[in-house]
């Protein structure tokens, strides 16, 4: 099933409908939404008088602008401690298990500190990465080691093996 938000559009005829007296599932066949969306919208963003666009529309903006993920390096305080202890040339690796010993609300892994460095704007400005080993500008991707097997040389086919057992086995039961 394809969930889509609701677009300002769809919000301005759900209004509309509502206020020519449609019940929820007429607005809902309507706009081609399940019932349930238009029943979840009107509990979520109506208000007490009725079901307003305007209102429900910048009540989803707001909601949408916090939702999103924040990054872990942002708190000034790490932020302050992880960009000191680079300038001495700790790795982020050093850094990552410090924090985790002496300041557990202050943790962030590895991998964290290395997002910070490479993709925050702040960090990219103060050019963070020439303090790490290798000072690259961008990360080098790790490849894995590939396999370095070689094959047996004149193999035979686990399917012509069985074949060859048999016969091995009917020479010898003779």
């Amino acid at each position: 099933m394809n969930y889509k938000h609701l677009t300002a559009a769809i919000r301005g005829a759900m209004e509309a409908l509502l206020n020519e007296n449609y019940t929820k599932k007429e607005v809902a066949d309507k706009l081609g939404i399940h019932k349930s969306t238009v029943n979840r919208e009107i509990q979520k963003r109506g208000t007490p008088s009725g079901y307003y666009a305007q209102i429900a529309q910048s009540h989803y903006q707001r909601a949408r602008i916090c939702c999103r993920q924040q990054r872990k390096c942002q708190y000034t305080k790490r932020q302050k401690y992880i960009t000191k202890k680079l300038e001495l040339g700790w790795s982020p690796e050093q850094i990552a298990g410090r924090l985790k010993r002496i300041k557990s609300s202050l943790y962030v892994c590895k991998e964290s500190i290395y997002q910070f460095l490479y993709t925050d704007e702040w960090a990219k400005e103060e050019k963070l990465y020439q303090y790490l080993r290798y000072g690259r500008k961008k990360r080098k991707k790790q490849n894995g080691r590939g396999v370095h097997r070689m094959k047996i040389p004149n193999r035979v086919s686990i399917h012509e093996q069985a074949s060859y057992c048999d016969s091995k086995n009917r020479i010898r039961a003779l």
